[in-house]
């Protein structure tokens, strides 16, 4: 019976785990999507360049969430016949 229950709340942690990835990772495409279309950019300005260096900044916690997906979504494929995960992708 006690492995029934740690099993179980394995399973309840391990879910909220990935709902709280889900959410971070659809917050920073949010967060991309802003910078990437900001005004700013239009110009060569040191805002434009902060923006750009924010991007970048962004681009790599979305490696970093990536890295933490155990992909129980499953897998899609891509336009180059590759497989990507359907969370972090």
């Amino acid at each position: 019976m006690p492995c029934r229950l740690i099993c179980c709340a394995k399973t309840v942690n391990h879910e909220s785990t990935q709902i709280r990835l889900e959410r971070d990772l659809r917050r920073l495409f949010h967060s991309m999507n802003f910078v990437s279309r900001h005004p700013a950019l239009k110009r060569d300005t040191t805002e434009a360049r902060r923006f750009a260096e924010i991007y970048q900044q962004l681009g790599l916690a979305w490696e970093f969430l990536a890295l933490q997906c155990q992909h129980r979504g499953g897998w899609r494929k891509t336009r180059k016949e590759k497989f990507a995960c359907k969370v972090s992708a």
